[in-house]
């Protein structure tokens, strides 16, 4: 698993609200993503985007009990300032906390931590987590593609610290 980061150079006080672009990326060492700018007041877009370089998190990294791995969503945290990935593990869901050094312009070795691990108490049996988001608030959203009890697509709000706070569904057109 490798993380890559972009940082937009033409939008730079978008970037610094919104944190900057982070990139979960399986074996990858090249990212060309197409981005553009500001069409109107609904929509937001970015013109450039920088490579600034990629940390890998060796397989079968232990974090505080945990096999860290299955990273498959990422979003920053502006409460904390840190970032947050969850994982997939359908058996135990959890979210890590990164921190991700990007003072000298780049990512490389060593500017990546786990600074904390949280495990998810959602009330579905086997969730698939596989993205996360964060609010101006602080509250978490986890997207879950499917799970075991028929219950699927759906968006979950959790605290911090991991408890259920709410059920988003989606509706089922997109359960396809």
């Amino acid at each position: 698993m490798a993380i890559a980061t972009s940082r937009c150079t033409s939008l730079d006080t978008f970037a610094k609200i919104a944190g900057i672009a982070v990139l979960l990326l399986a074996n990858l060492s090249q990212v060309e993503p197409v981005l553009a700018s500001s069409t109107d007041d609904d929509r937001r877009t970015v013109d450039n985007i920088e490579f600034l370089g990629s940390v890998e998190i060796p397989s079968g990294f232990e974090f505080e009990g945990t096999t860290v791995g299955g990273l498959s969503g990422i979003a920053y945290d502006s409460a904390s300032g840190d970032y947050v990935a969850v994982s997939d593990d359908r058996v135990a869901p959890r979210f890590y906390e990164l921190a991700i050094d990007l003072g000298d312009g780049s990512l490389d070795d060593g500017d990546v931590a786990i600074t904390g691990v949280t495990a998810l108490a959602l009330d579905v049996e086997r969730p698939d987590p596989e993205g996360i988001a964060v609010d101006s608030q602080g509250n978490f959203y986890i997207s879950s593609e499917r799970n075991d009890d028929g219950r699927f697509p759906q968006i979950f709000g959790v605290s911090r610290n991991g408890d259920l706070a709410e059920e988003l569904d989606v509706d089922p057109k997109h359960a396809g």
